[in-house]
């Protein structure tokens, strides 16, 4: 992984036209920054991300990431406000909404717990 993060930091920008390959480079860099438990980095990337994209599925989608990386971090506030805007989405694919409320239900016990 500190390999395809290597090079992932050093991708030119400037040289990639086409907004949603912009957003899937930094989609794709959040997942492995995610991965490698880097949250505040890959938070970042996942809204960069998000500022370019111009669909509500994928918009819905990388809320959803979001949701996860800041739950993550323990601002379960926060996770639930993103969660609640992926589910604005009307999802066809059921596996997606359920994996969604599953989160849902996390962020809301950690909230009970905190609170």
């Amino acid at each position: 992984e500190e390999q395809q993060i290597k090079k992932l930091e050093g991708v030119d920008f400037s040289k990639i036209n086409n907004n949603l390959i912009k957003a899937k480079i930094h989609e794709f860099f959040a997942d492995i920054l995610n991965n490698s438990d880097r949250w505040s980095e890959s938070k970042d990337n996942y809204l960069k991300a998000l500022k370019l994209s111009n669909s509500q599925f994928y918009s819905a989608i990388l809320k959803f990431k979001l949701s996860q990386v800041v739950f993550n971090e323990g601002d379960f506030e926060r996770a639930s406000k993103y969660i609640e805007e992926a589910l604005k989405y009307d999802f066809q694919n059921q596996s997606i909404v359920k994996k969604i409320e599953i989160l849902k239900g996390m962020i809301g016990q950690a909230k009970l717990r905190t609170s």
